[in-house]
């Protein structure tokens, strides 16, 4: 179970975001007490990456003044799909500007992310196919 968002509001704080459509990486959330941020990760390993680089890295990016970068647009020849009105990050890498996919994609694995160079972006409906690259 999860107690944070109750042991947030307790204390008199308060909730920015509850809910993110991203998988992997749900559930996060954002929440803040006496002016302190406080961002909350998915209990999987690879769920609580990507919640770390698609929530917490823009934001505290954003808290330093730092420009977020633009995702590139990539190609992918592998059939990946994106669950309906949410964003699917698909841990890989990319080789001659083509996305390759990891052989593990559970949630819970750290074998494909260890291998991954960063993750491409699929939206449902689907948009373009773009490249968030992990930090070396």
């Amino acid at each position: 179970r999860d107690y944070l968002q109750k042991a947030i509001e307790s204390l008199g704080g308060k909730i920015h975001i509850n809910s993110v459509a991203v998988r992997p990486g749900h559930p996060q959330m954002l929440g803040e007490i006496d002016g302190k941020i406080i961002v909350g990760l998915p209990g999987n390993p690879q769920s609580a990456i990507a919640a770390l680089m698609t929530l917490g890295e823009p934001l505290f990016s954003a808290m330093l003044g730092r420009e977020l970068p633009k995702l590139e647009l990539i190609t992918c020849d592998s059939v990946l799909e994106a669950q309906l009105n949410f964003t699917r990050l698909v841990p890989g890498t990319v080789k001659d500007g083509e996305f390759m996919p990891g052989e593990y994609l559970g949630s819970a694995m750290l074998r494909s992310l260890a291998h991954a160079q960063g993750f491409v972006v699929l939206t449902n409906p689907a948009t373009s196919v773009r490249w968030l690259q992990l930090p070396a």
